[in-house]
């Protein structure tokens, strides 16, 4: 049995042999239950996901929580795992509920607090759309950061804050700090912020693309794709390999070989993902201009 208090590290090798030994891919193990990404974080960290989500993935892989149990970890980090899937899933309201579940006291490095003043920060701006509230928020986190700017929660703080401003139509604004994102990402380990980093190119992309640098849009976005197949992760894949293909049709045509190819890709895992905001984003897109993607 789970208990709500704590999360659990796992053996990540006795897992992915399990998915293995079925002949599950992560997409196969997840659809369902969770995000691809999550499996991806769970054998790659040895993570546990919120206690119901690792129940069931157990269960489909025929193991029992003995079978991969290491140890458990303080609650605050079940509070701030189950916040991190909420923001993943772009559900800010359900990121406030668990962060206002933690015990301040128990929050003993810095990277905790980044952690968590990122998540209230972002998830406050999103669900007010007070995008002023949020440009005060963030630069005082970033102020109040300046000395850690290697965190994650540090870069993604710069991100959102460039959002925010070319939300509000300040683009020299936010062209100021989302120009600071590449060097920034120089720092990050990929391997353990896989997602963040790759919804921070996700950004990148369509900021750059959007003030018609494509040149340097499309130079990250195939970075980004790069770090997607290193670590096997679907995760933006659809959105990257869409806006590369909305440059290229503005770069070349919408009847390119290379418009045709990354608007294809981008379908092909929008299906994948179940993502039915970007299959019809891209459905519009070739019915008003004609292209491949009609007859699918």
């Amino acid at each position: 049995m789970f208990l709500q208090e704590v999360i659990h590290l796992i053996n990540k090798e006795i897992v992915r042999a399990a998915r293995k030994r079925l002949s599950l891919s992560q997409y196969d193990l997840a659809a369902d239950i969770t995000t691809q990404s999550t499996v991806s974080r769970m054998e790659r960290e040895g993570v546990a996901p919120a206690p119901e989500v690792t129940a069931k993935l157990l269960s489909r892989l025929q193991l029992r929580l003995s079978d991969v149990l290491i140890n458990p970890v303080p609650d605050f980090k079940l509070y701030f795992d189950q916040a991190d899937e909420a923001a993943i899933a772009f559900n800010y309201e359900k990121v406030l509920e668990n962060i206002n579940k933690i015990d301040l006291n128990k929050l003993v490095t810095e990277n905790d607090r980044l952690h968590l003043e990122f998540l209230r920060a972002n998830a406050t701006m999103w669900t007010s759309k007070d995008f002023m509230q949020g440009m005060f928020d963030f630069k005082k986190l970033l102020d109040s950061a300046k000395h850690n700017t290697t965190s994650i929660y540090y870069v993604l703080s710069v991100c959102q804050l460039g959002k925010a401003y070319f939300t509000n139509q300040k683009n020299d604004a936010a062209k100021y700090y989302f120009d600071q994102l590449p060097a920034l990402l120089d720092y990050m380990d990929v391997s353990k912020n896989l997602f963040w980093v790759l919804s921070i190119y996700d950004n990148l992309i369509d900021f750059l693309s959007k003030i018609e640098k494509y040149d340097q849009s499309l130079k990250y976005a195939k970075d980004a794709l790069t770090i997607s197949e290193k670590y096997q992760t679907y995760a933006f894949v659809a959105s990257i390999s869409e806006n590369i293909g909305r440059d290229y049709a503005i770069c070349e045509s919408w009847n390119s070989k290379n418009t045709q190819r990354y608007f294809l890709q981008s379908w092909v895992f929008a299906q994948i993902e179940h993502n039915n905001t970007m299959l019809q984003t891209l459905k519009n897109e070739f019915q008003n201009h004609g292209g491949l993607l009609i007859s699918l």
